[in-house]
């Protein structure tokens, strides 16, 4: 086993630890597995997420190939970098399943604001109608309270000319 090997085995496992926390056993392959058992519109939300899944199965078949002696595989720098920058990934949760989460909260989060504006905007739209149904029926009062008046007033001038003049 050479050097880069060897760095690799123990980026692998740091990663696996974080995996295992998250999943308990099989923590890369459970990983993987959820990322397999997104939808495709889940697997829009992130960018690469094909090419991330398909890096992080390299990742983990290179992982067996050193636990099980075989000769058949080189670790080249490029495979140590990814293995490190997936770690990094999942400590920021920036990894594509955290990221696949946040949007998804993120989303309903949108929904239940724009579900809380359209019912805001029903009781602005209903309240003006209410009042000028209100406004309505106070100016139907109005003039009902004014033509009482007018009425009273026609009634008491004509009493007053019915006095002076018998």
């Amino acid at each position: 086993m050479q050097n880069i090997d060897t760095e690799y085995f123990s980026e692998y496992k740091a990663v696996e630890k974080i995996c295992n926390e998250m999943y308990g056993e099989n923590g890369v392959s459970a990983y993987i597995n959820d990322m397999q058992n997104c939808t495709s519109r889940e697997k829009s939300f992130i960018v690469n997420w094909d090419k991330k899944l398909k890096d992080l199965k390299h990742l983990r078949w290179l992982r067996n190939q050193i636990a099980h002696p075989n000769d058949s595989y080189e670790v080249t720098p490029q495979d140590l970098t990814d293995i490190k920058a997936f770690y990094n990934e999942l400590m920021t949760q920036q990894d594509p399943l955290a990221l696949l989460y946040k949007e998804i909260e993120s989303t309903k989060k949108k929904q239940q604001e724009y579900k809380l504006q359209q019912k805001q905007m029903q009781k602005t739209v209903q309240q003006p109608i209410h009042n000028n149904a209100t406004d309505y029926q106070d100016d139907n009062n109005s003039s009902k309270a004014i033509a009482i008046v007018a009425v009273v007033a026609v009634v008491v001038i004509i009493a007053i000319a019915f006095l002076f003049f018998h």
